[in-house]
């Protein structure tokens, strides 16, 4: 993969961030801070990691925005502290502004370098329907680097797998504020970034990097060679996609690596869980959805997670 490849997921991934981060930071309660501040941590190694492929100009402005919130962070620990609590987290500055140096605000980053910003197709508040690549704008072809966002979605199946070969799949899948949907996804070269879904599954058949928020009562179908990334999630379930059939079942098996920047603990984390027999399930539901051809509310409640209390 491209360094410009790489450098616009980074742009696509702290974009998310900065949204999900700058929302929990103007609620935020003295409670939070430290999970705040630990959350910067973990995203600064981030930037650390992908500086070998993000270009200088862009790193700087990455670097102000995250010292902007660390400053922020601070204050709201020192009034922590004058309240009489003691903060559980402090950063390491490396850096002092020089005495009497105004504090400016962070401009957000964008990719202004050689990296050209990637054109977009959208799927929006659609219900009871299945959506295919002839729902999206322009059906006739998806253009090179194009990033695919799909938003507000109830009750939908959508299926953008494809056997033909010829057909362009979307550098970047962007899924947010969806609920009890069926996503079938090819083969995606960037990332594939989901907020706020409510009892879905997820198909991607690959992607450089998976990353989820506030998600909840959510079945993923991978390969488990897939960076995986969650934040503020819970019931969330890893199959592998497609599976290895060959692979003896009383054999060694591929495991997960998950990242879950709301447990950084050493302990397993109780928000997800592998889940070994979904593959076979969703096989036999495939195969029935293709022979059916069309939405079918009934089928569409067969595949997905069931409401605890309700079966």
């Amino acid at each position: 993969m491209s360094d410009s490849t790489l450098a616009q997921d980074f742009y696509s991934e702290f974009q998310v961030m900065r949204s999900d981060f700058t929302a929990r930071l103007s609620a935020a309660a003295d409670s939070h801070v430290s999970e705040l501040s630990a959350q910067l941590v973990l995203f600064r190694k981030r930037l650390v990691d992908a500086s070998q492929f993000i270009p200088s100009y862009d790193q700087r402005q990455y670097e102000m925005q995250l010292k902007s919130w660390e400053r922020t962070l601070e204050k709201l620990q020192t009034s922590q502290t004058s309240a009489g609590a003691k903060p559980k987290f402090a950063f390491k500055r490396k850096d002092k502004l020089p005495l009497g140096a105004p504090e400016v605000e962070a401009p957000i980053p964008t990719l202004t370098t050689n990296t050209s910003l990637a054109s977009h197709l959208s799927l929006t508040s659609k219900s009871e329907c299945l959506l295919t690549r002839i729902s999206l704008p322009d059906s006739s072809s998806i253009p090179i680097d194009s990033e695919l966002i799909i938003t507000n979605l109830d009750n939908c199946i959508v299926d953008l797998m494809d056997s033909n070969s010829a057909t362009t799949n979307p550098t970047a899948v962007h899924i947010r504020d969806v609920n009890n949907c069926v996503f079938l996804l090819p083969v995606i070269s960037g990332s594939v970034l989901l907020q706020g879904l409510r009892r879905c599954v997820v198909v991607i058949s690959g992607c450089h990097q998976f990353r989820m928020h506030a998600s909840e009562q959510v079945d993923v179908c991978l390969p488990t060679t897939v960076k995986i990334i969650i934040e503020g999630c819970i019931g969330i379930r890893f199959s592998e996609y497609p599976a290895k059939r060959s692979v003896n079942a009383d054999g060694p098996k591929n495991e997960f690596h998950v990242e879950d920047f709301s447990h950084i603990r050493q302990t397993p984390s109780p928000n997800w869980i592998p889940q070994n027999d979904k593959t076979a399930t969703l096989d036999r539901w495939l195969e029935k959805f293709r022979d059916n051809g069309k939405f079918d509310l009934q089928m569409l409640d067969e595949i997905l997670p069931c409401v605890e209390g309700s079966r």
